[in-house]
């Protein structure tokens, strides 16, 4: 007798297991791109080794997996389920004698099994996890701090200083041809040298120049020299500059790696119980209480998922799959957002914070009950029926002349892939894009506690950031809508009655054609009208909800512009409304652009003719000769090239548009700047719009092959393939940001190796 029952077990559990893991590889995939992406911004910026990337990566899934198992288990019990209604096989098993606690007994040991799977992450793995990010990052910040200045760039993270260096090997920390301006005590100290470096001992740092020259300018800048102050020269073939202020912040970085007390969310269940006994501070003492039983409901989530999915899973009289990954992910929107609600009232004090935690927790095992047990409740909504089936029709009159007429121009064929294309891509872009704002909330929710946010803060910010996410998961929601479409019409052996009447495999891929040029004209006005400005704001206000004060978009105080022979550096404020520049220096170099030869200090100076600037009442110190001389000019014009290129203040990629991101570039590359990660950038601007068809293009004759097996193989094997075409993808930029091979192929080269791939398959394909 108990054979039986064991192999009702295991198929139970095979219902739902195999929706469990494509839920969680495609979930947990989406929103590690997400979160690598954000830390890409940090880390590729200080040009980090590969090893700090990839644990970076390994130590954000712990805190990835927590959030995306539970949703799992919901969407993998619930879609089972709801497919053994469908196809009548929990009919039969009721039928045989099978109650409902034995038929959700096995998938509620699934789930307590992945709830003990998910409490040990939660209170073991995440925080440590959570600990070496914080030290990955402190690790990367050292590595920027070892050689800082990128040639050719100004470097401003030197407190008071700002530094200029033409030439230089940074893997080795060696400078050349040096320019920095020294602001000490009120004054102005100008140190230009052949050749230098930081040399670090322990936690203090010195700075070794050869050839150098240190030139020190009164306090008061253009009003000084009018009242007659002087210049002091030194030189020096050899100079050595030590100050407390050169570690750059390593000592403190240092300190803080060995010093730094844990943060909530690197402790696991002993060093957050002791927190909320011990902690002096009523606030600390109820974000930790706040933060342990978050972590508990997550640990059990799996167990009440699998409880109320198959609640759901059950309760689905028609509509299979499809209606049970609506039903779920509905429900699981709902639970995180009450989830939220719960925690937001505990810290406010409205709720006991251990109410508001397990408030979501309570409604979920509620829910499940009253979906078990209350045979009055069923989800039988209208079934989505193909506009390509056949009806039954009787005659040829006039009305079937005029539909004859409509079919020449959009065939059943084409208005039934190109509607189940559609309707598919939506459901599974909305699907992933509401995880992705819900995650990015539970990211920020103790700033948001910390700092008091309002809410209409927080739903600015992920209105800013909506265009971003439906950018992000663009190609998987192509994939995947092309995926379930023509696999659906395999499995139900539409794909066959539409070949036996004559139609060829690329007659299926006509509509695609036509979804993938709309779908890539989104994308490319979504990326170059809609998301600079969107992304300038969500980073924007990003920066206010984590910091709890104001931040300005652009970089605050006085510019730096260096010419394209690096012999003269413009030092200015922002220009007015007519172009105006104020408290302009300008900095002329000799022929080597190595020592000073000329400074000219204006409070004022605006565009003339002939790329030059007319500077009134300037003051100019000249250096010719190896003495110093003093002039007052009234008007003085001096080169000035093209100042409107560095007028912008943006600073990533994604906040310019095509237009200005290829002005920019050009503008960088003219005064010598490495540009390769910025082109790499550009190119990818180009390559965005083609990458649903590409992944249409691969999806579709997967679905083909695979379909007939089944859909769930097909998804499985065409999830596999989109990942390793993200994969591909990313490496292939970081390879060419390095600039071991050319933007071009860097960008185009993954699309263009899988759109072969994909014809090859579809040419391939048996019709």
């Amino acid at each position: 007798m108990s054979r039986p029952w064991r192999a009702i077990d295991g198929y139970l559990i095979g219902a739902a297991l195999p929706y469990v893991l494509l839920s969680l590889t495609i979930l947990s995939a989406i929103l590690l791109i997400q979160q690598t992406a954000k830390f890409a911004e940090v880390l590729g910026s200080t040009e980090t080794p590969m090893h700090l990337t990839l644990q970076v990566a390994a130590n954000i899934l712990p805190s990835i997996l927590i959030f995306t198992l539970p949703t799992s288990v919901l969407v993998g019990a619930s879609t089972g389920f709801g497919q053994l209604g469908q196809d009548s096989e929990l009919v039969a098993i009721r039928a045989a004698g099978v109650g409902t606690f034995r038929i959700i007994a096995p998938l509620m040991f699934l789930g307590a099994l992945l709830s003990l799977l998910n409490f040990y992450m939660a209170f073991v793995v995440s925080p440590v996890a959570a600990q070496n990010l914080r030290d990955i990052g402190l690790q990367a910040a050292l590595y920027r701090l070892e050689s800082p200045v990128e040639p050719r760039s100004f470097y401003t993270g030197m407190p008071g200083k700002v530094v200029y260096v033409r030439e230089g090997d940074k893997e080795r920390g060696l400078w050349g041809k040096i320019f920095i301006q020294w602001e000490e005590g009120g004054g102005v100290r100008l140190v230009t040298a052949r050749s230098g470096r930081l040399d670090f001992s322990g936690e203090q740092a010195e700075l070794v120049l050869e050839d150098a020259l240190l030139t020190t300018l009164p306090p008061g800048g253009f009003e000084a020299f009018a009242q007659g102050a002087h210049v002091t020269i030194e030189r020096s073939a050899n100079m050595r500059l030590r100050d407390e202020r050169l570690d750059l912040g390593r000592g403190s970085l240092t300190r803080r790696m060995r010093e730094r007390e844990p943060e909530l969310d690197e402790l696991g269940w002993e060093g957050l119980s002791e927190r909320r006994r011990n902690s002096k501070d009523p606030s600390d003492r109820r974000e930790a209480d706040i933060v342990l039983h978050r972590r508990l409901t997550l640990s059990l989530c799996p167990i009440i998922f699998a409880f109320f999915g198959a609640g759901l899973g059950l309760r689905v009289v028609r509509g299979g799959r499809s209606k049970g990954v609506l039903l779920s992910l509905t429900a699981m929107l709902l639970y995180y957002l009450l989830s939220l609600a719960g925690e937001q009232l505990g810290r406010a004090g409205t709720v006991p914070p251990v109410l508001g935690s397990w408030l979501a927790f309570c409604t979920a095992v509620c829910a499940g009950f009253l979906l078990l047990f209350t045979r009055r409740w069923s989800f039988a909504l209208p079934v989505y029926r193909p506009a390509g089936k056949l009806h039954k029709t009787q005659g040829v009159g006039r009305e079937a002349k005029a539909r004859g007429r409509y079919v020449a121009l959009l065939g059943l064929l084409d208005k039934s892939i190109f509607k189940s294309l559609a309707a598919n891509f939506l459901l599974i872009v909305s699907a992933l894009v509401s995880i992705f704002l819900i995650f990015t909330l539970f990211e920020l929710i103790k700033f948001i506690a910390a700092h008091g946010a309002a809410p209409s803060l927080v739903l600015r910010y992920l209105l800013y950031l909506l265009p971003f996410a439906c950018l992000a998961v663009t190609p998987v929601g192509a994939l995947l809508s092309s995926l379930v479409t023509f696999a659906l019409m395999s499995r139900r052996n539409e794909s066959v009655a539409w070949w036996s009447s004559g139609q060829s495999v690329y007659r299926f891929i006509l509509p695609c054609l036509f979804f993938a040029t709309l779908l890539g004209a989104c994308v490319w006005l979504l990326q170059d009208k809609v998301m600079p400005e969107a992304n300038r704001r969500q980073n924007a206000l990003r920066g206010v909800i984590r910091s709890g004060g104001a931040q300005a978009e652009a970089q605050k105080g006085r510019r730096w512009v260096a010419s394209a022979d690096s012999r003269r550096i413009y030092n200015y404020s922002p220009s007015g409304p007519g172009g105006e520049l104020s408290d302009l220096v300008v900095f002329n170099f000799d022929r080597e652009a190595l020592h000073l030869e000329r400074i000219y200090l204006a409070p004022a100076a605006a565009p003339a003719a002939g790329m030059t600037l007319e500077m009134r009442e300037a003051e100019v110190v000249d250096f010719v000769g190896g003495g110093v001389t003093y002039a007052h000019q009234s008007r003085v014009a001096v080169e000035a090239e093209a100042f409107e290129a560095f007028n912008s203040g943006l600073n990533r990629p994604m906040e310019f548009s095509f237009q200005d991101l290829s002005a920019y570039i050009k503008a960088l590359k003219e005064r010598g700047v490495n540009v390769q990660p910025l082109a790499v950038a550009l190119q990818r601007r180009l390559v965005e719009p083609f990458l649903p068809l590409v992944m249409i293009l691969v999806g579709s004759p997967l679905a083909f092959v695979f379909g007939r097996r089944g859909t769930l193989l097909a998804l499985c094997f065409g999830i596999g393939v989109g990942l390793l075409f993200l994969g591909l993808m990313s490496v292939a930029q970081q390879v060419g940001s390095s600039g071991l091979i050319s933007t071009s192929l860097a960008a185009w080269a993954p699309p263009a190796l899988f759109s072969a791939a994909g014809l090859y398959m579809l040419s391939r394909t048996r019709t």
